[in-house]
């Protein structure tokens, strides 16, 4: 099995000329993976990168803009391959409103928090999981925990009296 070894990183501070492929290169991945592809430091590719006006962010098409709102954020930045935050700040700065439908929660819902995983609750009751968790721990519900069923003091005095099979009947 052959590994792949990282270039040697050149010496710091030890200048060394820009080739036209490694400029070609700016902004096509990130300054962090380019600097260690090259053997060059992070702020060396950032500062070559700010020379050359090359941004490393995608700049926005009115192709892009026309998705906005149709679908959560969450869903268009993984369309459109950007960060949800920054999806939720150009859909703000348009005035484009959010595609984000709240659920109210009704009071069979309420109940079953807490007395089922929070897996169970979210497919049952079509509530994302983090906001399943986040109302659990709102009303100040226990995660129930299989792990965690305590025996009751009928069943302790049932141990060692017969076969664990049979006990666990």
């Amino acid at each position: 099995m052959s590994h792949v070894r990282p270039p040697k990183p050149r010496k710091l501070f030890a200048h060394h000329r820009w080739t036209r492929d490694e400029e070609a290169l700016l902004g096509s991945i990130s300054d962090r993976a380019l600097a260690w592809k090259l053997g060059r430091t992070i702020v060396a590719v950032a500062a070559r990168r700010h020379l050359k006006h090359i941004r490393t962010t995608k700049t926005w098409r009115p192709e892009d803009d026309r998705v906005l709102g149709t679908r959560p954020d969450s869903q268009i930045a993984r369309l459109l391959k950007r960060r949800p935050d920054n999806v939720r700040w150009r859909r703000l700065k348009l005035g484009i409103p959010c595609r984000y439908v709240h659920r109210p929660w009704k009071k069979t819902h309420l109940d079953l928090l807490g007395a089922i995983p929070d897996q169970e609750v979210a497919l049952q009751t079509g509530h994302p999981l983090e906001s399943v968790r986040a109302k659990r721990q709102e009303l100040g519900r226990s995660k129930p925990d299989p792990i965690m069923d305590y025996w009751s003091p009928v069943e302790d005095k049932l141990l060692g009296t017969m076969d664990d099979d049979a006990v666990a009947k």
